[in-house]
């Protein structure tokens, strides 16, 4: 699983209707990806002005085309992060000592 963490700015030169329109776009295409099981959660970042999204993708390649699909993608900025679920500390350790 891939992390996305989104920080996203209302365009200024777009009014308030087409930025709701947008948004509402996203919304949809959001929606689309949980339904092919590719977007795992979806979480609005308190105070950032953004989300944080969990998707369950084969590649970061992947992640990055369906961040930059979305109708908002202008607008905003992502960093990805890899996920792994840890079954013990010793696994934290190992894991550590691979990538040191």
């Amino acid at each position: 699983m891939l992390i996305a963490c989104i920080t996203q700015e209302d365009p200024r030169h777009l009014s308030a209707s087409q930025v709701e329109e947008l948004r509402e776009r996203e919304r949809r295409y959001y929606l689309g990806l949980r339904a092919e099981g590719k977007l795992h959660s979806y979480f609005v970042r308190r105070g950032g002005g953004g989300n944080v999204l969990i998707f369950d993708v084969a590649s970061h390649e992947e992640l990055h085309r369906l961040v930059l699909m979305g109708p908002l993608s202008m607008f905003q900025k992502s960093q990805v992060f890899p996920l792994m679920a840890l079954q013990s500390l010793g696994n934290l350790t190992h894991a550590m000592a691979e990538n040191a």
